[in-house]
């Protein structure tokens, strides 16, 4: 009686070689493979045939009878042969520092300040996400202070192998370092020059208001102020100081301001000179400014000496008395009258 092979290895076989060629289509698969299993029933029953043999050579049979051209070589994974590459080369080096003393003190000091590098690499991300935004806070925003606390975090636990432990995410943190290593020194030339950029802008800015705005009330240039006595009467040549003696001056730069020019509420514009009686300075504390026509001023910013010279006008002719007893002046302190202002003379610009 003959025996045959059991059906199970036919199948097998056959499944191995169509394994062997699924680099093909699977219509050209289909048309080699057609009628693959009977055929392999038939040899295996025949006790004179041969074993089925390699499933490979034989699929290799199949590729050459139809003309087709032997299946290639499985492509090499690059990433994976890069990898072993540098970690060999990478332990070779470790070895060849540590086979001299200092090179191996050298690399367990280096060792140590592993938690330096991680709260780094923290702040290198938080400084590239920066970046991306195109702008840096001289002093950052709870939020921001936040995002970087929590990027320190990962990366500090990452360090450890805490977290992002996957087999898969390590050629991601190696590469991250890196990348952060080459970085570093730019994103502290950025974060540096950006911040210094931010605080001289904030700093110039102030001065700028400063200089261009003199004495503001409700964020409005102040051009002239009115003094009133006890009684409610109009008073000329107030000369205000602040509490440290300093003059209340309408412009912040009195000494190269020659004019002062101001809309009123009524959309008329006034321009205001200072003082003349002041010694050694301009009077742009005495109150009330005397003013001049705005078609005075030249094109070269200054005033003629033929100028009108126009007294201060006051809003109210008088205002409502004070009621009560007034407070009385310190017997130590400074009884000087106001200075009586005269007429005023044209101020050139400097």
């Amino acid at each position: 009686m003959t025996t045959s092979v059991a059906q199970p290895s036919v199948e097998e076989f056959a499944a191995a070689v169509r394994a062997a060629l699924s680099d093909l289509p699977a219509d050209e698969v289909e048309d080699l493979t057609d009628g693959l299993e009977a055929d392999l029933t038939e040899r295996a029953d025949d006790p004179d045939a041969p074993d089925l043999g390699d499933p490979a050579a034989y699929a290799e049979e199949l590729r050459s009878a139809a003309g087709l051209a032997p299946r290639s070589a499985p492509r090499a994974n690059i990433f994976a042969e890069s990898a072993t590459s540098l970690r060999t080369e990478w332990t070779a080096g470790v070895k060849r520092i540590r086979s001299s003393r200092r090179g191996s003190a050298l690399l367990d000091f280096i060792v140590t300040l592993r938690p330096v590098w991680w709260v780094l690499r923290g702040w290198a991300a938080w400084m590239l996400g920066y970046g991306m935004l195109g702008q840096i806070a001289v002093t950052p925003n709870p939020f921001e202070i936040a995002l970087l606390i929590g990027l320190c975090v990962v990366s500090v636990q990452v360090g450890r192998r805490k977290w992002l432990t996957w087999r898969w995410m390590r050629p991601i943190v190696i590469g991250g370092n890196i990348l952060l290593i080459v970085l570093v020194p730019y994103i502290f030339g950025w974060a540096i020059n950006s911040i210094y950029n931010s605080a001289y802008a904030s700093i110039d800015q102030s001065y700028s208001d400063q200089s261009s705005s003199g004495l503001t009330y409700g964020g409005k240039q102040v051009g002239n102020i009115f003094a009133f006595d006890a009684q409610g009467n109009p008073l000329t040549g107030v000369q205000l100081y602040d509490q440290d003696g300093r003059p209340l001056n309408a412009v912040s730069d009195p000494s190269n301001t020659g004019y002062l020019s101001y809309t009123d509420a009524n959309g008329n514009e006034t321009v205001v000179v200072p003082s003349s009686a002041v010694p050694g300075r301009p009077g742009w504390n005495v109150y009330p400014l005397a003013s001049v026509p705005p078609g005075t001023i030249t094109d070269t910013g200054t005033i003629p000496p033929t100028a009108t010279i126009i007294a201060g006008v006051p809003p109210f002719a008088t205002v409502q008395p004070l009621a009560g007893p007034q407070p009385t002046t310190p017997a130590d302190a400074p009884t000087d009258a106001p200075t009586a202002l005269p007429t005023p003379s044209p101020v050139p610009t400097h």
